[in-house]
């Protein structure tokens, strides 16, 4: 399973007068870069990420707007698995961002948040929980001990604290699934976060009956929210195809497994660390199922793909 930790990042207020026609520019490139990559459109998305940068250097090369840019399209380069590229990025917004704003700013709060989600991605746990732990006060400061972006923080960081194995998150993200539910709805993204997220830690704690309907409630919210191709979607599907595996279910985990593969593939190309992660558990999948030639055939793509992220 692969974690993913988002926080959404917002807009400064209070903006000097002569700057406005640039900052409305650089808002509009930026939001639509976002929307962009929620659809999947990285190659678009990228182009839309430069367009808002040139705008946010036209206010100050080393302002905030440049920090919080840089921050998105570092997001985009991890999605896309090019994790060098990200951190490269993550490194320049953090230099921009604690120096241009104050320590108590929402964006440097999304930052460290971000920050915490490249170094999940990357099994990296205590770098993870730092940023983390960085990153809540701030929000509860700004937001408010039961805000959306409060939860989110508070339950990205229970369930990394599922891999530390002297801690015990599952009050939390019992509570945090609850609380999002009651706030925004039983089909908001955030509930689908919180549903994966307490589906990973029983698949941690082998309680996979647990995790399954909580994973496909998950799964459909995504879906209908964001589409097929959405990173969220992606992983929930894969870490289906990875449940029904462990459970003996061949043809379903087939099934998921097969669907993420073309999916990912579409979106990310044929050479990125997502692919190669499914083509490795799609290559399990075979050898269990005694088609031996086939799981010869993912595993060298998977290896090739490592070899050449390495």
């Amino acid at each position: 399973m692969k974690h993913s930790l988002k926080v959404a990042l917002l807009l400064s207020a209070g903006l000097p007068a002569y700057a406005i026609d640039n900052v409305a520019a650089w808002a509009n490139d930026f939001k639509q870069a976002q929307a962009a990559a929620q659809r999947g459109q990285f190659g678009q998305s990228e182009q839309l990420y430069g367009v808002a940068l040139k705008e946010a250097e036209k206010i100050g090369k080393q302002s905030s707007y440049v920090g919080v840019t840089l921050t998105g399209l570092a997001a985009l380069n991890e999605y896309e698995g090019k994790y060098v590229q990200a951190e490269t990025l993550y490194a320049q917004a953090l230099t921009i961002e604690e120096q241009s704003l104050p320590p108590d700013s929402m964006h440097l709060a999304a930052l460290y948040n971000n920050l915490a989600s490249h170094y999940s991605r990357q099994k990296k746990i205590p770098e993870a929980i730092y940023f983390l732990r960085k990153s809540l006060p701030i929000v509860e400061k700004q937001k408010g001990p039961k805000a959306a972006e409060t939860l989110l923080v508070r339950h990205n960081l229970a369930e990394l604290l599922t891999h530390v194995p002297a801690a015990d998150p599952l009050p939390e993200l019992k509570r945090t699934l609850a609380q999002r539910q009651a706030k925004l709805g039983a089909n908001h993204r955030e509930v689908a976060d919180s549903l994966n997220n307490l589906a990973n830690y029983y698949m941690v704690h082998d309680r996979l009956s647990d995790a399954e309907p909580l994973y496909k409630r998950a799964l459909s919210i995504y879906e209908a929210q964001s589409g097929p191709y959405d990173p969220n979607t992606l992983q929930t599907s894969e870490n289906l195809g990875s449940l029904y595996l462990q459970t003996r279910r061949y043809s379903l985990s087939e099934s998921y497994l097969k669907r993420t593969l073309a999916n990912r593939e579409r979106t990310l190309g044929d050479y990125n660390s997502d692919v190669a992660r499914t083509l490795e558990i799609y290559a399990r999948l075979m050898r269990l199922t005694k088609r031996t030639a086939e799981a010869k055939a993912l595993e060298a793509r998977a290896n090739q793909i490592n070899g050449k992220s390495q």
